[in-house]
């Protein structure tokens, strides 16, 4: 009997994936494509960029292992470009959201993101809790509906830029560290 249930399923998956084409559901499933942040700001004059303390381009390298650093609370590395290039045609991105790899030492801090659309529209923040000394991802960020504008293109995801703020937590000294920005966009083709 269970054998024979597990048959028919497999016979109805099979079916249904051939016959979807055929009754006009062309859609396939929901692909994730990931990028990360590989520019920050250094516009005007280097007192003016907003960048942390030490490292500033190891954020930006695409390596997870290297890392930025800051002590002083409030810092924020305006990172302004990534690495998005893909714009298949007749896609509809149904999710865009943002992740951070960080940790920090002596007290805790958080790592603040927040997504800065089409170069000047701030979005909410979102707020990363790390752990010391161990290095690890945070959650992913739906960013998606803190846009504006209607439904997103792979223009929105090519200008899209965010700040990286450090943010303490009680009191004492704290060093935090990050080492890369991520962006996943969820699409579907036809």
């Amino acid at each position: 009997m269970k054998k024979s249930i597990s048959k028919t399923i497999v016979t109805i998956a099979i079916v249904t994936a051939f016959l979807m084409p055929l009754m006009g559901n062309t859609a396939l499933a929901d692909s994730p494509e990931t990028y990360y942040f590989n520019s920050r700001d250094t516009f005007g004059v280097p007192e003016e960029w907003e960048e942390w303390e030490v490292n500033q381009d190891r954020m930006i390298d695409g390596d997870p292992g290297t890392f930025a650093s800051t002590t002083t609370d409030k810092d924020v590395q305006l990172l302004d470009g990534n690495d998005c290039s893909y714009d298949p045609e007749g896609t509809t991105i149904t999710t865009v959201e943002i992740r951070a790899r960080g940790k920090y030492s002596d007290s805790n801090a958080y790592i603040i993101l927040r997504p800065v659309f089409d170069g000047s529209d701030d979005g909410i923040d979102h707020t990363f809790t790390t752990i010391t000394t161990v290095e690890r991802w945070s959650p992913w960020f739906d960013i998606t509906y803190g846009h504006q504008q209607q439904g997103w293109t792979w223009t929105n995801v090519a200008n899209l830029d965010c700040d990286v703020e450090a943010k303490k937590m009680g009191d004492g000294s704290f060093t935090l560290f990050c080492s890369k920005v991520e962006i996943q966009v969820t699409y579907t083709t036809p």
